[in-house]
């Protein structure tokens, strides 16, 4: 994957966690929902993030980091 990035990275993570565990039958309906949900909203914000500028998000997110854990 040439343009790969962070949330796609972790997009798959969360799908290969869901197929995975769901496979052997370890994981609960909801937690596997919630794999799953995981997995498809990362992938599309990764695929929005490829073609749009997404800086103000960024900043955003880490002002709410800060202000939240000082």
């Amino acid at each position: 994957m040439k343009n790969s990035n962070n949330y796609i990275s972790f997009a798959l993570l969360f799908y290969g966690l869901h197929m995975g565990l769901n496979h052997l039958g370890l994981l609960p309906d909801f937690v596997s929902g919630l794999f799953l949900g995981l997995a498809i909203i990362l992938m599309l914000f990764g695929i929005y993030s490829m073609n749009h500028e997404i800086s103000k998000f960024k900043d955003c997110k880490m002002n709410f980091f800060k202000k939240m854990f000082q």
